[in-house]
């Protein structure tokens, strides 16, 4: 058997993953191995180890929720404080959903994202709520 696990990455992180194993002094227990990928379209192979579709569907539920809490609190809630605490829990709960969306976000280049991703998008309105 060659391995027990896996890590695969579109980044270049030869440099930094090697020094970070000779200082955790795991040189006999790590092989690093450099492959280019030939037969098959990258993007592809992208969507399906990393279940980019799923993780932009999660994206969409939160900037659709969070356009619809941006939209009802500036109809709605204007000198209303009973609103306004309900309203900000609202926006903890979607901040909370989407920070756990972005810690499953292998955060690929855009060559290997659908042009339609939704992450910057729905991050610049969380923040807009904040």
């Amino acid at each position: 058997m060659l391995q027990e696990s896996v890590f695969i990455t579109p980044h270049d992180i030869i440099r930094d993953f090697s020094e970070y194993i000779e200082n955790a002094g795991l040189q006999n227990s790590v092989d690093i191995l450099e492959a280019t990928y030939i037969l098959g379209d990258s993007k592809e192979l992208a969507k399906r180890i990393w279940k980019i579709e799923e993780l932009n569907e999660k994206y969409l539920e939160i900037l659709q929720k969070a356009q619809k809490m941006k939209n009802s609190h500036l109809i709605t809630t204007r000198g209303r404080t009973k609103q306004l605490n309900s309203l900000n829990s609202k926006v903890k709960e979607i901040k909370e959903k989407y920070v756990k969306v972005l810690l499953g976000d292998p955060f690929l280049p855009s060559a290997l994202l659908p042009k339609n991703y939704s992450r910057d998008q729905a991050g610049r309105l969380i923040k807009e709520l904040f």
